[in-house]
């Protein structure tokens, strides 16, 4: 029976880098680029270039896109907050939209993040969100506090929402994920 692919001396020098530590493949990889030092300064300078735009980008997006870095999909609270994101904004009846805050935010101890956190408007928003959660568990969605929270909720969920979601229908998204596809992005 024939094999799919031949074993060749690139295929080994694959193989046999799979299961490397990264900084030994990186250090490997290093060294197998053969750039002068000119290309080294290039390099260097649009390095410090992307650095300085993510910088001014994260000072833009402030505490929405700290929380989407610190609470990732895989973890109970990032996945709570991207369901927020995308649930929220369409959601008009305020007893529904009591009833989602809740189930999503105070199921949650947010608190529990807010010690590993140095940035101050990451803090605030975790103490924010921490009050929430236990202000939501609350039954009464027309009390004036809960109605001042829900709306102060949706401009924040709107900011980060921007994070998860590109459009509103697909028509949209196409049309705003054009010019991310011409840098490279890919979405799903």
């Amino acid at each position: 029976m024939p094999t799919l692919h031949a074993p060749t001396a690139s295929r080994d020098r694959i193989r046999a880098s799979i299961l490397l530590p990264e900084d030994r493949l990186v250090h490997k990889l290093l060294a197998a680029i053969e750039l002068d030092a000119n290309a080294r300064a290039r390099i260097r300078n649009h390095t410090l270039v992307l650095a300085s735009e993510a910088r001014k980008q994260a000072s833009r997006e402030g505490f929405a896109l700290s929380l989407v870095h610190r609470f990732g999909l895989d973890t109970p609270h990032g996945i709570a907050l991207m369901q927020l994101a995308e649930a929220l904004p369409r959601t008009e009846v305020a007893q529904t939209a009591h009833a989602l805050i809740a189930d999503k935010l105070g199921s949650l101890t947010w608190r529990d993040a807010v010690g590993r956190t140095s940035s101050i408007a990451e803090r605030l928003a975790l103490h924010a969100l921490d009050t929430l959660s236990k202000l939501f568990r609350d039954a009464r969605p027309h009390s004036a506090l809960q109605r001042f929270a829900h709306r102060a909720l949706q401009k924040a969920i709107a900011i980060l929402g921007r994070q998860y979601v590109l459009g509103e229908s697909l028509v949209d998204a196409e049309r705003k994920g054009r010019r991310w596809l011409r840098k490279g992005y890919a979405f799903s």
